[in-house]
């Protein structure tokens, strides 16, 4: 495991690391297997090992984990650069089925972004505008008790540009208030 563990650690020296499907045709040669606990193999993990991918094994050497789960029709099988000892089994799955959530905050924070290009080119604007919108939304958050909508950040934007007073913009975000609420009566109805 030493000799391996190294070249997994590459993409963590330089201060990231991913998980991600591998497409069930791939094919690998199995260079090390990590022992199962029974708590992985309860939840369908099949293998976890390091690999050399590739037909003509020509490939880097990767962490693979595949995993089955009694719902699913085929196996799924997660590459990491993630080496055994700092990422468990388990986690690597709980990452992958964690990842709608961070699909949909992005998708999220895409339709609060509400301009149609960036304000700045450069890493450092795009990072401040990404800020505000958040810091935007979680204050809409805290006024209103829910997640902000688009609707809701484009009467901000209303009030941002002096069309709209204060009196308005709270008329206005209590009426989106009480739509959001007759929805979720209708929805549990």
């Amino acid at each position: 495991m030493a000799r391996i563990s190294p070249c997994l650690t590459s993409s963590a020296a330089l201060g990231c690391g991913h998980v991600l499907r591998l497409r069930n045709e791939a094919t690998w040669e199995v260079l090390e297997k990590h022992p199962l606990t029974p708590q992985a193999v309860a939840e369908g993990v099949t293998l976890d090992a390091i690999v050399k991918l590739g037909h003509r094994r020509c490939g880097g050497l990767r962490r693979i984990v595949v995993f089955k789960r009694p719902e699913m029709k085929e196996e799924v099988i997660l590459i990491t650069s993630e080496p055994f000892s700092e990422l468990a089994t388990l986690e690597v799955t709980g990452l992958y089925r964690h990842r709608w959530k961070v699909e949909m905050f992005f998708r999220w924070l895409k339709c609060l972004i509400p301009c149609r290009h960036w304000f700045a080119e450069s890493r450092e604007g795009v990072l401040i505008q990404i800020y505000l919108c958040l810091i935007k939304g979680l204050l809409l958050a805290e006024l209103t008790g829910s997640k902000p909508n688009k609707r809701m950040m484009e009467l901000l934007q209303w009030h941002q540009m002096g069309e709209m007073s204060d009196e308005q913009l709270a008329k206005w975000l209590a009426a989106e208030e009480a739509i959001r609420a007759r929805r979720a009566a209708k929805n549990k109805a």
